[in-house]
């Protein structure tokens, strides 16, 4: 295996040098990009003269200057024009490359007897047998595509890259070891458990507009014979206009409310922390125009006793996101996995449209807690 994994990479670096897909956003052939140019010019300003920005860099084909003057004087420009770039070259390869459309044949249940490596990217793809991945911007694709099912998936398989010696605590093992002893029974013991592991992803945007097909990869193909329910809680969820089938083992479920709203009504009772998971995909709830919506649903996600866990796109924004959760939950909360990188980040470049500058991978930090746990001992008096 180690000798294939050692061809896998050289492949990638040796097909680099294929032609990229590459248009200005004003001239390309692809509508929803050339919308997209319009957007930039109607949110952004130019970082120099910080007038409306009417000059696309020949470079990235970004609209992101006045005018060449500006352009020409801006010395900062070389620090996020190349990351443009790359990401005006994979829109347009994702929309016009039919070899890029391959990718996306995406494998069944894993063998039981073959092991799943959480160790990079590389490796999972590798072992999960995933189509042949030929460069870095093929590998950029998929996770992009997979990141939030994977994410999830890492840190509730038994391989899990997170252990005691990298980050999960004593009391994230504790909590893990109940959702796992679940996730990792016996067939026949999962064939008779009409209880499905529920998984609650809060504040829920694009994440809940993607393929039930692609969240099955991050679920049912890892934890065969699992039941599950996903729901999707949020006013900016987004339900799938067109529903595909899938095996009756996963069902979603749509929810345009905050998630307090529901819960001080009882919508999700009964909660077991053996089958229920809450997941925050980048909430971003330190920003003052969204905090006082997440405060509430906050205090109601710790009166549940279940995992929770939450993203981020840079440090800083999730050190931000854990100062809030300390501030407004204090001693009742406790981590299960403590700040830092996310294995199974989208390693594409993601931008701001309304802020060039702001250019992050999604899901970049991951972080987990729970509400504090009091073990009872007895004692003499």
């Amino acid at each position: 295996m180690a000798q294939k994994l050692f061809s896998f990479g050289r492949s990638l670096a040796s097909s680099n040098a294929k032609r990229p897909y590459f248009y200005p956003l004003s001239k390309s052939p692809v509508k929803v990009l050339r919308e997209r140019g319009e957007r930039i010019r109607k949110l952004y300003k130019c970082p120099v003269s910080k007038l409306p920005v009417e000059y696309e860099c020949p470079e990235c084909g970004f609209p992101t200057h006045h005018s060449q003057i500006e352009w020409k004087k801006d010395t900062s420009k070389e620090k996020f024009i190349p990351k443009l770039r790359e990401i005006n070259e994979d829109e347009h390869d994702l929309a016009l490359n039919p070899r890029t459309r391959q990718l996306f044949d995406l494998p069944g249940e894993n063998d039981p007897e073959q092991s799943v490596s959480f160790y990079s990217w590389d490796s999972f793809l590798y072992t999960r047998s995933f189509q042949s991945v030929d460069d870095a911007q093929q590998r950029r694709h998929l996770s992009r595509l997979l990141t939030y099912p994977i994410t999830l998936a890492a840190i509730l398989h038994e391989l899990s890259p997170y252990t005691l010696r990298d980050r999960l605590t004593p009391q994230g093992l504790q909590s893990l070891s109940a959702i796992r002893s679940i996730l990792h029974r016996y067939p026949r013991a999962q064939s008779t458990d009409p209880r499905p592991t529920r998984i609650f992803i809060i504040g829920a945007r694009g994440e809940s507009a993607l393929p039930l097909s692609i969240w099955y990869q991050g679920l049912n193909c890892l934890f065969p014979n699992r039941l599950f329910q996903l729901h999707f809680i949020g006013p900016e969820v987004m339900e799938p206009v067109k529903k595909e089938w899938l095996p009756s083992s996963i069902e979603a479920f749509y929810y345009p409310q905050r998630y307090h709203e529901l819960h001080n009504v009882g919508t999700f009772e009964p909660f077991d922390a053996y089958y229920d998971i809450f997941y925050l995909p980048t909430p971003a709830f330190s920003q003052p125009v969204y905090r006082n919506d997440w405060i509430p649903t906050l205090h109601a996600l710790v009166e549940t006793r279940c995992p929770i866990f939450l993203t981020s796109s840079s440090v800083l924004e999730m050190e931000n996101d854990v100062k809030t959760l300390k501030k407004h939950l204090g001693p009742s909360i406790e981590p299960t996995l403590t700040l830092g990188t996310n294995v199974f980040a989208s390693q594409a470049w993601s931008v701001n449209d309304a802020n060039l500058h702001d250019i992050t991978h999604v899901n970049a930090q991951v972080y987990g807690f729970r509400a504090t746990q009091y073990n009872v001992q007895e004692v003499d008096i």
